[in-house]
């Protein structure tokens, strides 16, 4: 970013608003031949997006919500249901600001059943948006640049370059082998991203995204086929590639075709890529000035901005379990299918190490024995909690950092039945981002003052004495004297009078020459 000398210190502000929370709400009628619903066993939901708008100081992200709902028929058998709903969220965008969403994470559905094929569902939504705006002061005049009588005073601001950068449309695929006559009853894909890392071309991404298919082999038991497909892609730099960045990478699922044809199931997916970077750099704020002329009347500003110092992320395997008697199936003898939700719920810094805690949600579908001679299973559901909490190595200049922003994205859970208990394993993509919240004083105007300075003679030598903490360069300004010279008459070194903390004399007297 351009940077000249009399439009002070070009920030950049951090416009991110936090969490943003929105819901879909459906309500579904089923098709006549579909059998009649006795009771709903579990709900999962996968958000994919599919457009932004912004216009108007307002920024509207709209997408899908796929569900998949297992549920019991009125015949005593299983049903899997695919029923997708529209959302649409929206937050104020100032002007300049071009938000990005990062993925919209679903909490656990809420499901009734409103009739014998009627369906309510309700999904609460979050998501973190992004956005940097440009924060600059206003111009002192610049016009003032090509004069050579005016001495300026630049403060060199160490803080950090964030980047947003994004890739749409990135297309993946595979297939699944499958055995005799197979139907997709339901599919579900989560994208994660397992490590982001700044290069001099841009930040390399590499995750993966598991697909789970819900499928009838024709035995009335619903199965799950899991598959999981690598991607690795880099999201170019805009301008010039910065040097020590962190990154950190989202990925989320646009699109998801699955299509059966001679016993194999291609899966074409499309994804959404985004990568947040940060390095340090050192702006530089117009702290002051004055023209050896005349006087001149100078204005500043603070301007507040969010440093953000630090990004990472990577993926955690969290376990918990629950007893079979807390989930009332003590008699089940198989899992046919399982979801999870993470809620954030804490972090903390310490030391070295960054920690996020929260909690996981299970919600399973196990099948139990119903003691019939004929060996019929009945289907009930089984949902737990526990906590979980993983910690992140990072620099110790970061220790400091004020504000710790995590997000957390479940990528699979498995369930599995021992002699008492249900067991629990979910795998975590975890991002962390340390930033402190700062001030810089910079001018933003500059007009002609009162002749308020001593009269003075040319090659006169004046001593002043420094009124208490009075620093060299605002004993220069008053007298409209080089700083440098009051350097040198002082036996300090030239550079010394031109930082905002300048000292005085050592004997408390400073000697101006004035020419």
């Amino acid at each position: 970013m351009d940077k000249e000398i009399y439009k002070g210190f070009h920030g950049v502000r951090d416009a991110s608003f936090g969490v943003v929370r929105g819901e879909c709400v459906i309500d579904a009628t089923l098709p006549d031949y579909q059998p009649e619903i006795r009771r709903i066993f579990s709900a999962s939901a996968t958000a994919r997006p599919s457009g932004k708008y912004v216009a108007g100081g307002k920024a509207e992200f709209a997408g899908t919500v796929a569900h998949t709902v297992f549920c019991q028929n009125a015949d005593g058998g299983v049903s899997v249901l695919s029923l997708p709903g529209d959302y649409l969220l929206s937050l104020p965008a100032p002007d300049g600001c071009d938000p990005v969403l990062l993925p919209v994470v679903p909490d656990a559905p809420i499901c009734r059943l409103t009739g014998p094929r009627r369906l309510s569902i309700r999904t609460p939504l979050s998501a973190t948006a992004r956005c940097y705006e440009e924060k600059e002061s206003s111009p002192a005049l610049p016009t003032l640049s090509a004069d050579p009588d005016v001495i300026p005073l630049i403060h060199a601001i160490p803080t950090h370059r964030t980047a947003l950068l994004s890739l749409r449309d990135v297309r993946i695929g595979d297939t699944v082998r499958v055995e005799g006559e197979t139907k997709v009853l339901a599919s579900e894909a989560t994208a994660c991203v397992r490590d982001a890392a700044a290069t001099p071309s841009g930040v390399d991404v590499r995750g993966e995204v598991e697909v789970v298919l819900k499928l009838d082999r024709g035995d009335g038991v619903p199965s799950t086929v899991r598959r999981r497909i690598p991607f690795s892609e880099t999201l170019p730099w805009e301008g010039e590639p910065p040097a020590n960045a962190t990154a950190a990478g989202w990925a989320s699922v646009s699109a998801l075709d699955v299509t059966p044809a001679d016993g194999e199931i291609a899966l074409d997916l499309t994804l959404d890529l985004t990568a947040e970077a940060t390095s340090p750099v050192e702006e530089e704020g117009l702290v002051d000035l004055f023209s050896l002329k005349e006087p001149l009347s100078v204005k500043t500003e603070t301007i507040p901005f969010s440093d953000v110092s630090f990004l990472w992320g990577s993926v955690f395997t969290v376990e918990g379990d629950a007893g079979r008697s807390e989930c009332n199936c003590e008699d089940a003898m198989t899992v046919i299918g399982e979801t999870a939700t993470v809620t954030v719920v804490g972090t903390a810094i310490e030391n070295d190490l960054a920690t996020v805690s929260g909690e996981c949600r299970v919600s399973a579908t196990v099948g139990s024995p119903t003691g019939d001679p004929d060996g019929g299973v009945t289907y009930s559901a089984a949902n737990f909690r526990f906590p979980f909490s993983v910690s992140l190595a990072i620099p110790a200049a970061c220790a400091g950092a004020g504000k710790i922003d995590a997000t957390a994205i479940p990528l699979s859970v498995t369930v599995k039945l021992d002699a008492s208990r249900l067991l629990a394993s979910v795998e975590l993509a975890v991002t962390v981002r340390l930033s402190t919240e700062k001030e810089a004083k910079v001018v933003s105007d500059v007009g002609r003052g009162e002749g308020d300075r001593p009269a003075r003679e040319k090659g006169e030598i004046v001593a002043v004495y420094p009124d208490g903490n009075e620093t060299l360069w605002e004993i220069a300004r008053r007298y409209g004297v080089p700083p440098e010279k009051v350097a040198r008459e002082n036996g300090l070194a030239d550079g010394v009078a031109r930082t905002p903390d300048s000292p005085t004399a050592l004997d408390g007297v400073v000697r101006l020459l004035i020419e």
